[in-house]
């Protein structure tokens, strides 16, 4: 007999609603977090309630999942580009980035990162990608200063980005983009390296997420 694994069962029976639910509501059949996360949107538009796939949906296998980050990121903004109205699923994708961030190796707290906001980082991933270069550097920022790390972002200027300790991972990411237009388009990587200087700091290690050669 087939197995009962999403694969076959949509396989057989098409990206229909029933397809989805039954893969979801019934302990019978398979659903692995990771393809959950990647067929959140097929769900969504096979017409699958928002509150149906929440349910569905669990933070505590998150923190069993190897995923990092970038993964509940990517199907987030995949979300947002189709254009489908589902904010119970978008807050928990949100919650989820903020859950998997306890993946990513801890004690980072004497890092100092800067993130490239120059005019090069507007370019996408691979021609296949709607993702910017941007957008995933300042996500890694965010990452790292929710670990503790200091955080800014540099072009023709550098800025420094602070956030409260509770801050949630993606606005942590959006404040970082926020300042896109405050320190030009320029690449200017030393500029970390002299604020670091000017101002004293002692750091164990700085991260430039960039894309320069």
């Amino acid at each position: 007999p087939s197995p009962n694994t999403w694969e076959t069962v949509i396989s057989e029976r098409g990206n229909t609603r029933e397809a989805w639910e039954t893969l979801v509501e019934d302990e019978a059949y398979s659903l692995p977090i990771f393809a959950s996360i990647r067929n959140l949107r097929n769900m969504l538009e096979a017409g699958v309630p928002q509150e149906t796939v929440v349910d569905h949906l669990d933070l505590e296998a998150v923190r069993q999942a190897p995923l990092y980050p970038f993964r509940y990121y990517q199907a987030y903004t995949a979300l947002q580009e189709a254009d489908i109205e589902a904010p119970a699923v978008e807050r928990w994708l949100e919650r989820a980035v903020d859950v998997s961030t306890e993946h990513v190796p801890g004690g980072l707290g004497d890092t100092f990162v800067g993130v490239d906001l120059s005019g090069s980082m507007d370019a996408t991933l691979s021609r296949d990608s709607t993702l910017r270069r941007k957008e995933i550097g300042a996500l890694f920022g965010a990452v790292l200063a929710e670990q503790g790390a200091r955080v800014g972002g540099f072009g023709d200027d550098f800025r420094m980005v602070s956030t409260h300790v509770d801050t949630p991972v993606l606005q942590r990411q959006n404040a970082l983009m926020g300042i896109d237009g405050e320190v030009g388009h320029s690449t200017n990587g030393w500029k970390v390296l002299t604020h670091l200087r000017e101002t004293g700091a002692v750091v164990d290690r700085i991260v430039l997420f960039t894309d320069m050669q």
